[in-house]
């Protein structure tokens, strides 16, 4: 039977309760809560949460009073394998044979299926939420949906005048019926390109194409014909590199102009920008000597303070405001922002936004607080006045 909450409002969090990320966020709650900030929590597992197909009345009374936060469903094999299943079922073009699904180490596992299956789940979250007047969510989860669409939310930010970098049109992409078509107009448009995963996160499923020779840098490998995700960098000659291609154009690409990365000692750098209710909290700056940055694929955190002084202080105030004014075009509390300077630091550019993107453990503002102490505060904070 559905809780009867509208009497003691509370904060409701739909996450994987075996994950990592659930485990630091948890962790925060306590800590919270001993600095006497404590929030009457409960915690509902995406597992009942895909049950019901994201029908959270069903689990919860309609008269639930307080704040929702939607975490990520992080990378329970079985939860993955339970989306992908909902993307079949959902699917206007559904696969002829339903997709064997076997656990192996980092296969990229049917990943437009998946993103199928999650925004259908997002989408049912979102039309639930409309019968529960007194429930908000902290992260609208319409809004999820679509951030996790790269192509979608480039043509959103480039509509609104945000700097982005330039990515292929539909009809561009519709016209190449292979990665020869592609890596040809490709040739004679970039000098560089990401080819990405459309719904891709975490580095995976991304080619950085040298548009002159035809070859890449993947964090992909091919073994029996299947793709998989691995922590390290290789590079592909002309051939394999457009097997990669064809594989990520089976599942939806987002092919993006590659900007000149800025440098910081030496190393390309980006920035992931933490915006919380419509304020930058946190900037972490990772530096690698590849042009993909992610930590766990080499990367590693610059020293904020050096880090900082080596960018102009009028392009650094630009690309803050730019990243707030990002950050208002979505009802999310909380998200991360992908940033990156040009080689000369004369320009900024935003390459993606996550959702989920507040998730560097062990970051710290300069009062001490991780990422996740600072939003439970805010969130305490938002009960305290009402919400």
């Amino acid at each position: 039977m559905p809780e009867n909450s509208r009497s003691s409002p509370k904060y409701f969090v739909i996450a994987d309760p075996n994950s990592h990320r659930w485990k630091k966020y948890s962790e925060a709650i306590e800590h919270s809560g001993k600095l006497g900030k404590a929030l009457d929590w409960k915690l509902i597992p995406w597992s009942e949460l895909l049950d019901c197909r994201g029908a959270l009345h069903e689990l919860i009374s309609q008269d639930a009073a307080g704040l929702l936060r939607i975490e990520s469903p992080g990378r329970d094999f079985e939860i993955t394998r339970q989306l992908i299943w909902i993307g079949v079922e959902t699917s206007s073009n559904p696969p002829f044979q339903f997709p064997e699904l076997e656990e192996k180490l980092g296969w990229l596992v049917h990943p437009k299926l998946f993103h199928q299956g999650l925004r259908s789940i997002l989408m049912n979250l979102h039309e639930s939420m409309e019968r529960m007047p007194h429930l908000r969510s902290l992260r609208k989860a319409a809004h999820l949906a679509s951030m996790f669409d790269k192509s979608e939310t480039c043509r959103k930010l480039e509509s609104a005048g945000i700097s982005t970098p330039e990515i292929l049109d539909e009809s561009e992409l519709e016209a190449c019926e292979d990665a020869s078509a592609l890596v040809s107009l490709l040739r004679d448009k970039w000098p560089m390109a990401y080819i990405k995963l459309n719904t891709g996160s975490s580095g995976s499923g991304i080619v950085v194409l040298n548009c002159r020779t035809g070859t890449c840098m993947t964090t992909m490998k091919e073994i029996d014909g299947e793709f998989f995700n691995t922590l390290r960098i290789q590079s592909l000659d002309a051939v394999a590199t457009n097997r990669a291609i064809n594989y990520l154009l089976s599942e939806d690409v987002c092919v993006q102009k590659a900007i000149p990365l800025g440098t910081i000692d030496g190393e390309y750098f980006d920035v992931r920008v933490i915006v919380i209710n419509g304020k930058v909290e946190f900037t972490v700056f990772r530096l690698s000597r590849n042009p993909i940055t992610n930590l766990h694929l080499g990367g590693r955190r610059g020293n904020w303070q050096s880090c900082r002084d080596a960018i102009p202080n009028r392009l650094w105030l630009d690309a803050m405001s730019e990243c707030v004014e990002t950050a208002s075009m979505y009802d999310v509390q909380a998200m991360g922002i992908d940033l990156v300077f040009d080689r000369r630091f004369m320009n900024h550019y935003i390459l993606e936004i996550n959702g989920f993107g507040d998730f560097v453990p062990g970051w710290t503002n300069p009062q001490g607080q991780t990422i996740h102490q600072r939003q439970i505060e805010l969130t305490y904070q938002q009960f305290s006045s009402g919400f």
